[in-house]
């Protein structure tokens, strides 16, 4: 299985982070190596029961609490582009179950006010036109909140480094922000 650097260390930095009451369940590609013990993927349904008719998107991070999904984290390592952003948001905005057999094949509802969290790896070749084109980007998703079930959304982008420090830092931030006030 290829490695999926970003998305480790972003699910490490989420799994690890203390949640009380919460569940954090995630993609196989957010696990480390050593942790992947089959493919495992986060499926969206638009209703039950699920089928690949009604499966909308996989998500890599969900956060729940009482059965009922509060947090969508998705992290994008390649050919990120406005395209792909909007996609990964409007597809897991309309959906309305996860269904997995974590679950023990039982629907779990999407919270009606949910925060979406989206990463997008910068490299050496990131430029800075790339950079505004995601923060306008996220601009503009801002302001067309609500949209389906989301009602909060967050953008965040850097290299791999800075997630292990402060931005990962300030990531947690939002996600801990958001599970409080909901």
């Amino acid at each position: 299985m290829p490695r999926h650097e970003l998305h480790e260390v972003i699910g490490e930095l989420i799994s690890r982070e203390n949640l009380p009451k919460f569940k954090v369940i995630q993609d196989s590609a957010c696990l480390a190596e050593n942790q992947q013990f089959s493919k495992r993927t986060i499926p969206l349904f638009c209703r039950i029961p699920k089928s690949s008719s009604v499966e909308y998107c996989n998500i890599d991070i969900a956060v729940v609490k009482d059965s009922t999904l509060c947090v969508i984290v998705e992290i994008e390592e390649s050919a990120i582009k406005p395209i792909k952003i909007c996609g990964k948001i409007l597809a897991s905005a309309l959906a309305k179950y996860y269904v997995h057999k974590d679950s023990r094949d039982i629907p779990m509802r999407l919270a009606d006010n949910m925060l979406f969290v989206q990463v997008l790896k910068e490299t050496d070749r990131t430029t800075e036109s790339r950079k505004a084109q995601w923060e306008n980007l996220a601009s503009s998703i801002q302001d067309e909140l609500p949209i389906g079930s989301v009602s909060h959304y967050h953008l965040s982008h850097g290299t791999v480094n800075e997630f292990k420090g402060l931005k990962g830092s300030r990531l947690l931030d939002t996600i801990r922000q958001f599970l409080a006030s909901s």
